[in-house]
């Protein structure tokens, strides 16, 4: 959209807002903004690059390799459980294509959605003429600082802006490196001040978090060579002999059809029943319950393996179909995480417990 076709526009409708810039000695006002053939969204899609877009402004992850031979670069919203959710194709790419309707924007590949788009989409409810006047103004803090100067500073043939001083009495903050009075500084060093605030803010408090967590942390235990030798060795106790320790984690890697999920079966018999598993290793049979959550089959096909395994203690396995609910797993949320270990913690504790339907082992 050229800026031409939403300013006269918009010109009787809205009268601008000043936008004050502050320092220590001056501050700036917006009190005029002309325009030329070159609207916004042209500059937009010539300096800003997708990771602008997609990583800066949306907190996307980019793809290290793209996924196929026709895609340019690609990107994962956050939590999404697709290997990605947008591409920006070699044979196009000033348009990105949306694979994820969870990305709050058009799917499929005749959207047309420029960078200039997505923001409008995004950030301004689809309507690209807030999203022109947005850049045009200084306000689109979707962007980083240097895409944001370029659309509306002075280096740029438009806008254009007139500066006039402001008394020092309106003044509030400081910046880095005070000028003398009266001296005009650029647009983009008074963006360099404002972003060099918040890093020396984030630097702070960075700090901060770490010397709050340093307060709980307490330091090992320091021996001697000769005495730590002198310590008697503790033997280790096993759930199934040389292979699994007690409070210990296994993990089961292998390609795909190699029998992952029928030895992880056959595990869950010789612990429900106390067989040696695989008729070699000892199995030392827990007392309490055993969880299992299955992300890969299908409700029907789980069952069905479950029944051919033949354990007769079937009152110690818990069974969580979860083909498809991966979501829900998400414990990296703290509610979550506090629903999973209240229900697991519920089961676990009664051992009486009928038909329980949740909880939790490991299973690749």
């Amino acid at each position: 959209m050229k800026v031409t076709d939403f300013l006269d526009a918009d010109e009787a409708a809205e009268t601008p807002r000043p936008l004050t810039v502050t320092s220590n000695s001056y501050a700036l006002r917006w009190e005029s903004i002309s325009h030329d053939s070159e609207g916004p969204f042209d500059k937009l899609d010539e300096i800003a690059d997708w990771d602008d877009i997609f990583v800066y402004g949306a907190n996307y992850t980019k793809l290290d390799r793209p996924p196929d031979s026709k895609t340019l670069v690609a990107y994962k919203r956050p939590g999404a459980e697709s290997d990605y959710s947008v591409k920006i194709l070699k044979d196009n790419p000033h348009v990105a294509v949306v694979h994820s309707d969870m990305c709050d924007l058009p799917t499929g590949g005749k959207q047309k959605l420029t960078k200039a788009r997505v923001c409008a989409e995004w950030y301004h409810n689809g309507d690209e003429r807030a999203a022109a006047t947005a850049m045009l103004q200084g306000r689109a803090a979707y962007l980083p600082a240097h895409v944001q100067a370029t659309l509306k500073g002075p280096d740029r043939p438009a806008p254009h802006t007139n500066i006039t001083e402001v008394p020092e009495t309106t003044i509030m903050g400081d910046k880095p490196n005070p000028s003398e009075p009266g001296e005009q500084r650029s647009y983009i060093d008074l963006l360099a001040d404002d972003e060099y605030r918040k890093l020396k803010a984030r630097e702070i408090a960075k700090q901060r978090l770490i010397q709050e967590a340093a307060v709980g942390i307490t330091l090992p235990e320091f021996y001697q060579l000769d005495e730590f030798l002198a310590l008697p060795d503790t033997e280790t106790p096993y759930l199934v002999n040389e292979i699994w320790p007690k409070g210990g984690h296994i993990l089961i890697v292998a390609q795909q059809k190699a029998g992952k999920t029928t030895l992880r079966n056959n595990l869950a018999k010789s612990l429900c029943d106390g067989y040696d598993f695989l008729n070699r290793f000892q199995v030392h049979k827990p007392e309490g319950r055993i969880v299992i959550l299955d992300l890969e089959l299908p409700e029907n096909m789980l069952r069905r393996w479950m029944r051919d395994c033949g354990i007769g203690n079937q009152q110690q396995l818990v069974v969580v179909p979860m083909r498809g609910k991966a979501a829900s797993l998400n414990i990296g949320l703290p509610e979550v995480r506090a629903k999973w270990a209240q229900r697991l913690g519920r089961i676990l504790r009664d051992p009486g417990l009928p038909q329980a339907r949740s909880g939790c082992t490991e299973h690749v």
